[in-house]
């Protein structure tokens, strides 16, 4: 084989290989255990994928919710679970909304079905929609 043609044979497989790699990331839906201890009892910072639009929740470990919206005034306050498909719902005045929590590479996102919706961004001991 030609030096040349060695190359980019080498090359097309190695990038081949890293999209491969890319493509198979690390990405995994979290169990209704997982959800359940990593939401309960804490405040969740989350932003909107695609809308300027970011939030806070407190997840309080009897089932209910607080939350407040950047662009909102005052806190909502509802119901969260973990259904039987292992989806984090939130119920405000008898809208209930599910997503999937999905592990992408260590950071948690939030999916409705297959699109990407949302970021959780950080986590906190507690109720901190006022002050931590």
């Amino acid at each position: 084989m030609k030096p040349l043609k060695i190359i980019v044979c080498s090359a097309l497989a190695f990038g081949l290989t890293g999209m491969s790699q890319v493509a198979l990331a690390e990405m995994r839906d979290l169990t209704k255990n997982e959800i359940t201890e990593t939401f309960s009892g804490k405040t969740v910072w989350s932003n909107h994928a695609n809308k300027n639009r970011s939030s806070k929740t407190y997840y309080a470990p009897d089932g209910t919710l607080k939350n407040k919206r950047s662009k909102d005034i005052g806190t909502r306050e509802g119901k969260w679970y973990v259904d039987d498909k292992n989806l984090l719902c939130k119920e405000y005045d008898g809208d209930t909304k599910c997503r999937r929590v999905v592990d992408k590479s260590g950071k948690l996102k939030m999916y409705k079905g297959k699109k990407h919706v949302g970021n959780y961004k950080k986590f906190k001991d507690g109720n901190c929609l006022e002050k931590c």
